[in-house]
């Protein structure tokens, strides 16, 4: 991978843990954009697993192979157990016999074997989904399931390619930063649709594509603003006087710092009907970190 392309992945990790910290309603406003970054995470994450970096979760974190396993087992434990429920009331031997597996027999499978049975279980939960509402199982549940099994797929290590295989696999990682880049396209043409109700995502979206570029690349932080129960707040003026800095945080309250100087520095956040909260910010290049702030209601 080269450095254009380097810069390109950055930013299209900040633009996807940018998206995952929006608020839905904001997302739902803009037709298709759910299906489009659908498409879009898949294709960075395809790039990862090329790259041999580590591949990102719902939420746009980073995440260990042996964490989406047991993640993906253990989800897979819970759904076999309520459709082995539905199947022991109704005599279905078949049906229960297909799903007989419990969290830690899963997890000790070989990776292919434990991908395949859990996709298996999907399956046959959403083949009979319709019976399976009195036991707790959700179209919502299978969904998320399935996108984990998909993401643990992208995980599992793939043979070493040869020297003709290496040709392939960088024309193939070229292919899949231009389809990505497709995507970042169309996605950015629909936030035109807020740009009225919804002026600072679209400010923030715009400062996120410009990541790629070499004058944008070191981001310091990023963060979120959340009340004490962890619901986000948007809205919020953060200031810091040591850095001449002076800033309005994204109104879904997700917040990004670029090119800081390194030490340590006091952030003031301030809103209307929330107690004034300082946070103490260190920067060092190179480095970058996550800060949530919380703000009490006044």
């Amino acid at each position: 991978m080269n450095r254009k392309q380097e810069r390109k992945l950055s930013m299209f990790v900040v633009l996807a843990q940018f998206i995952q910290g929006t608020l839905s309603a904001i997302l739902a406003a803009m037709p298709n954009f759910d299906n489009l970054f659908g498409e879009f995470m898949h294709k960075v994450n395809e790039i990862n697993v090329l790259t041999g970096n580590q591949v990102l979760n719902r939420e746009g974190n980073f995440i260990e192979k042996i964490t989406i396993k047991e993640l993906v087992s253990k989800q897979g434990g819970v759904i076999a157990g309520k459709v082995m429920g539905y199947a022991s009331n109704n005599d279905l031997y078949l049906l229960y016999s297909e799903v007989d597996y419990t969290e830690s027999g899963l997890v000790k499978l070989p990776d292919t074997l434990c991908r395949t049975t859990c996709m298996i279980i999907h399956d046959k939960a959403l083949e009979h989904l319709a019976n399976l509402a009195p036991y707790g199982v959700t179209a919502e549940m299978l969904g998320e399931f399935k996108a984990n099994v998909e993401l643990y797929e992208l995980s599992i290590p793939k043979p070493k390619a040869g020297i003709q295989d290496k040709k392939a696999a960088t024309a193939g990682l070229k292919v899949k930063f231009q389809e990505a880049s497709v995507l970042v396209a169309k996605m950015f043409k629909l936030t035109r649709i807020v740009t009225t109700e919804y002026p600072e995502f679209v400010e923030e979206f715009i400062n996120a594509k410009r990541i790629d570029k070499a004058a944008y690349y070191e981001l310091s932080a990023k963060g979120m603003v959340v009340d004490g129960e962890g619901n986000r707040v948007g809205k919020v003026t953060m200031v810091c006087n040591e850095l001449n800095f002076k800033r309005r945080v994204s109104a879904s309250g997700g917040f990004y710092l670029k090119h800081m100087e390194d030490g340590v520095y006091q952030f003031v956040f301030s809103r209307p009907g929330y107690e004034t909260t300082v946070v103490k910010m260190v920067f060092y290049k190179g480095e970058r970190f996550d800060v949530e702030v919380v703000m009490k209601v006044a």
